[in-house]
């Protein structure tokens, strides 16, 4: 016979659980998701935590529950990066003259978000108003980006 534990039982259920997983595909981080929910961000930091220790290879009892929560936020998480870059990877905006350029700040955003560049490091890109050749040569795309460096601290 199975002994009950003693105390009081855990908050987390499935159902909060897929409640708060929905909030961070919807683009909320974590906090944020579990504060709509009315769980205070530090149970559900504690409840993610409590998922990495679990070994119980995804089955969804009381054991397994934070082992659920914590795949799910992260499954959520990469969903939401993919989106992301992919918004990030096409934004573009239009010039006064109607011509549509990449939009270089989203990827200096990427670069230093993402790819790890420190805040006092920058990507500088210059792009020229170089006429559009019509092909993609390496002689075309040369001439239409004069400038690209990486700054270190001013370096």
């Amino acid at each position: 016979m199975k002994r009950k534990r003693a105390g009081r039982p855990a908050k987390l259920t499935r159902a909060l659980a897929d409640a708060i997983v929905t909030h961070i595909e919807d683009g909320c981080p974590l906090d944020v998701a579990a504060e709509l929910e009315c769980v205070y961000r530090t149970r559900a930091y504690e409840w993610f935590k409590k998922g990495e220790a679990d070994e119980s290879d995804g089955e969804v009892d009381d054991a397994g529950l934070y082992r659920y929560f914590r795949d799910e936020v992260i499954r959520a998480r990469a969903l939401v990066t993919r989106g992301v870059l992919s918004e990030i990877r096409t934004a573009h905006y239009v010039t006064k003259d109607g011509r549509e350029l990449p939009d270089m700040r989203a990827r200096q955003w990427y670069a230093e978000r993402v790819l790890g560049y420190a805040p006092t490091q920058h990507v500088v890109a210059d792009v020229t108003t170089a006429p559009q050749a019509a092909d993609d040569t390496p002689e075309a795309i040369e001439a239409s980006v004069t400038y690209l460096k990486l700054h270190k601290g001013g370096e």
